[in-house]
């Protein structure tokens, strides 16, 4: 049984520039332009190395959530494949904070 008070180690990637992407995604379907980054990876437990299958992948727009952030309150979610692969589309100019839970 998971302990309620159970928070993974939190990952911060700071403001991601449009420039520093390797592909950026500009499209104009209006009169705004929309700047997207396509976040990839692969989970893992840090300690063991074990691939997390089948693991909630959060992701806040800000650097620092609040202590109260869970699941409910994050900006985005997917989840992890049988091999642990994750991928995710976020706006660029943000800073994101992005936890794993499995």
């Amino acid at each position: 049984m998971p302990k309620a008070n159970y928070k993974p180690e939190a990952m911060v990637v700071n403001s991601i520039a449009p420039a520093a992407v390797a592909m950026r995604l500009s499209t104009n379907l209006s009169t705004v332009y929309w700047n997207l980054v396509l976040v990839e990876g692969i989970a893992k437990y840090s300690a063991t190395a074990t691939i997390l299958k089948s693991a909630a992948v959060v992701l806040w727009l800000t650097a620092n959530p609040p202590a109260t952030a869970t699941i409910g309150t994050a900006d985005y979610l997917t989840f992890t494949d049988d091999a642990g692969r994750y991928a995710i589309t976020i706006p660029t100019g943000k800073d994101v904070t992005m936890r794993v839970y499995s």
